[in-house]
């Protein structure tokens, strides 16, 4: 029984038969992994069908207690919130225009009857545009003209006093 290091003693065809068990053993193994992966799938795929199923029968259910839709929830609170929004946008937007309209008037007010003029001149030979008070409190321009200087860019930009004049 004990192995006395002799060469030989193991017989090549006592392992044959011992490989083929193995190599079959091995292939019913895989076969059922196979089967039992299959199995796994179709009972995955019918717990989900169930569970949404289920979720949409809630999802109705819930919204038609609160007066939804057949579709999904679309409760009372929901529709208000939405309608509070849209009016809300809307008087948010009359409110600014509002403001915008008076403050254009104001500006108007301000500056009716006096000019300002935009003058080219030459500094060293260099192109100079200006500005010049003609009598005005203050001058008032659009952003284009102020955008030349780098200042602060606005819809209405302050650019000059009486009697001085501002360089673009």
């Amino acid at each position: 029984m004990a192995d006395s290091g002799v060469r030989g003693s193991e017989r090549p065809e006592d392992s044959e038969p011992g490989l083929k068990r193995l190599e079959n053993l091995v292939a019913e193994l895989v076969q059922a992994m196979s089967e039992m992966k299959q199995e796994t799938r179709k009972i995955v795929k019918q717990e989900i069908s169930e569970m949404k199923q289920e979720t949409r029968n809630k999802l109705n259910k819930t919204g038609n207690e609160y007066g939804g839709s057949a579709n999904g929830p679309d409760t009372r609170a929901v529709r208000e919130a939405r309608q509070f929004t849209l009016e809300h946008g809307k008087r948010l937007w009359q409110d600014l225009t509002e403001e915008f309209k008076e403050e254009l008037v104001a500006v108007r007010q301000q500056c009716e009857g006096h000019t300002g003029r935009r003058v080219e001149s030459k500094v060293e030979g260099r192109p100079c545009p200006m500005v010049v008070d003609t009598g005005v409190a203050k001058t008032v321009v659009r952003e284009e003209v102020v955008a030349v200087q780098d200042l602060p860019v606005s819809d209405r930009q302050l650019c000059g006093v009486t009697g001085h004049y501002t360089m673009l």
